[in-house]
């Protein structure tokens, strides 16, 4: 999912690690099925709540899938 805003399209790409929820506010589109197992490394920009779930936002991520 993602949205328009001022700079163009953004899509949003949550991840889940036990009980911890990542999100990742990017223009890159990737191809990635849901469940799909990934190697993420990436900068931890904020912790907050969103819709009673705690998450942490990431940037400036690199995505290796796991086969």
């Amino acid at each position: 999912r993602g949205f328009t805003g001022k700079y163009g399209w953004t899509n949003i790409y949550t991840f889940q690690h036990g009980d911890d929820v990542l999100v990742w506010f990017t223009a890159k589109d990737l191809d990635l099925e849901k469940g799909q197992a990934v190697d993420l490394t990436g900068t931890v920009k904020c912790h907050e709540e969103f819709r009673e779930v705690k998450t942490t936002q990431l940037s400036r991520c690199i995505i290796k899938v796991v086969e």
